[in-house]
């Protein structure tokens, strides 16, 4: 996906193991928190790195002025021959530190002590054989105790200042180069130095670690937020200010069919999306309409929400929902209803139904009963027998069971109730002929309901594809089941066609309406209910116009790959 240009995070990448975020993208999680500590570890050499190249210029500065005698206002008197050792020697140990410092060897705050130790050493003994403690010197010595206390804990600072304290005094005391109260002053002054120093370091110590602590709790938070999106059944789509797509999660791959190896998407390719998007951002007072994506298959409803302001044009979310599942649930509702209706009626029905049909019978075989008379009696019995049997049929259609959706291997499973079906309505094996590729054919699907529903059609086939030769011999009956994909492999679909007449295209409309039959001893319920089956297993049933060749009824399973994700 094209994402040059913004600070938008990739979600686009599908991933095909749902364990993935357990293992993978917890271990990529684990890494990324500890970045942030080895960040600052980082850091934290660096300003000691810092620190001797401060001391490898002052110390080189210094045994440059002494090597060529040149007299500097740093020191009150010269006396060379120390002055030059000193220097000679701090800059060895500045050159040492250099090495220590690369191979992190000792510890850290060991190596800081060592640092700020050997400053104060070497600087007292500059100032002792230089002239005593003036301004100059007294201030390198004050920056070096303020660089330790920021590097090291508030116990070392004072212990750095308390050092530098004794070293003045010691000096004041053996050279009287300086006065009691100047050493006194420039005690004071480096226990401040310590404090102040020691105080900011902590209290930068402290941020950091807070900002450390956001900012491995934000990256929690977006990682969280990246696998949500990515397990949502929704579709989610991001669009920016100019409508191009920025974002997207694996659902919307799976409902736009969008190919896995190239996640390029253009709204230009999906025209009637590309419409309600622009009814919306027009009016946002528009309310989209559903939208089918393929060819008697998948519905989809999009709901669109502003990023921003809409003065800003941040762009634009989009949510694609699939409608079989909300049209599952309403189907569950109306059955649940029409579960109590139909208990009821039922009850009313059978009784009177009951009394008429027993009454029709004996009238049949009444003696006194004129033979005339007794067509009249046929027709009481065979309306009772068919209004009996719608009400099993509505009473079958409100009181499903629960759905238990199993994987099916089409391929074996047709077979199978291809033998059963033959060998049930006395057919010939060639009667029912199944076409089918080779490859396996995975289908999530409840075996008791996907058995009705090719029962009921080839049932149907059986009784309606007969042509002019074969109106009174059934075994001439040629049924055709087809198993094929819907150009994709995740897409199976199956076709039941026989090589009848076909259904007259002013009925088509009407064909799956509950109680529609052009059949006398039909119910006009078999068509509808094997439709709220696939309904309810997220399929969908149609008629495709074979042009004149027979009857033609395609179910398109559910997309495998969204019941991979809900696993």
């Amino acid at each position: 996906m094209n994402t040059q240009g913004n600070n938008w995070p990739d979600i686009s990448t599908p991933s095909d193991n749902s364990d993935n975020y357990g293992g993978r993208d917890r271990r990529q999680a684990s890494k990324n928190s500890a970045t942030p500590r080895e960040h600052a570890a980082n850091n934290t050499w660096r300003p000691l790195q810092l620190l001797n190249l401060y001391r490898l210029l002052i110390s080189g500065g210094l045994c440059t002025l002494l090597v060529t005698e040149s007299r500097h206002s740093l020191f009150n008197e010269i006396n060379s021959a120390p002055l030059v050792i000193i220097s000679i020697f701090y800059l060895i140990c500045s050159l040492f530190y250099v090495v220590t410092i690369s191979s992190q060897t000792p510890s850290f705050n060991k190596q800081v002590a060592l640092h700020v130790v050997t400053d104060i050493i070497a600087i007292t003994l500059l100032a002792h054989y230089g002239g005593g403690f003036g301004n100059d010197i007294a201030i390198l010595l004050a920056v070096s105790i303020a660089g330790g206390s920021v590097l090291s804990t508030s116990r070392n600072a004072l212990f750095f200042a308390a050092l530098a304290s004794v070293a003045v005094l010691a000096d004041a005391f053996y050279s009287h180069t300086v006065s009691y109260g100047h050493a006194g002053v420039l005690g004071i002054t480096f226990f401040a130095t310590a404090i102040l120093a020691a105080y900011l370091a902590q209290r930068i110590r402290n941020s950091e670690h807070l900002a450390e602590q956001r900012g491995s709790e934000l990256l929690t938070m977006e990682q969280l937020t990246r696998y949500v999106i990515q397990r949502m059944q929704t579709g989610v789509l991001v669009l920016d200010g100019n409508n191009q797509l920025r974002l997207m999660n694996q659902s919307t791959q799976q409902l736009l069919a969008v190919d896995e190896n190239n996640q390029h998407l253009c709204l230009d390719l999906y025209p009637d999306l590309k419409q309600e998007l622009l009814r919306w951002q027009n009016d946002g007072r528009y309310q989209p309409q559903s939208l089918k994506m393929r060819q008697g298959a998948m519905e989809l409803m999009p709901r669109f929400a502003q990023l921003g302001r809409k003065e800003e044009n941040a762009g634009t979310l989009v949510f694609l929902e699939d409608n079989t599942a909300l049209a599952q649930q309403a189907q569950q509702l109306k059955l649940a209803s029409l579960g109590h209706l139909t208990a009821s009626i039922a009850h009313e029905i059978r009784n009177p139904l009951g009394a008429i049909s027993h009454a029709g019978q004996l009238l049949a075989e009444s003696a006194e009963i004129h033979k005339n008379d007794k067509r009249l009696t046929k027709i009481i019995s065979e309306q009772s027998r068919r209004l009996d049997k719608i009400v099993d049929n509505v009473m079958q259609l409100s009181q499903r069971k629960a759905i238990h959706t199993e994987a099916i291997e089409l391929n074996d499973w047709l077979y199978r109730i291809k033998k059963e079906f033959c060998q049930s309505m006395n057919l010939n094996d060639d009667c029912l002929t199944i076409l089918s590729h080779t490859s396996p054919y995975i289908a999530y699907f409840d075996p008791s309901h996907l058995h009705q529903i090719i029962w009921n059609l080839c049932t149907n086939a059986l009784r309606h594809g007969q042509t002019s030769a074969s109106q009174t011999d059934l075994s001439a009956v040629k049924i055709t089941l087809r198993l094929d994909s819907d150009g994709q492999a995740y897409l199976p679909i199956l076709e039941v066609s026989d090589q009848g007449p076909g259904i007259d295209k002013q009925m088509l409309d009407r064909i799956f309406e509950p109680f529609f039959t052009t059949s006398h001893a039909g119910t006009g319920l078999g068509l509808y209910i094997a439709r709220e089956l696939c309904s309810n297993n997220q399929a969908h049933l149609n008629y495709v116009d074979k042009d004149n060749t027979g009857a033609c009824f395609r179910i398109s399973f559910a997309d495998t790959r969204r019941h991979h994700q809900a696993a």
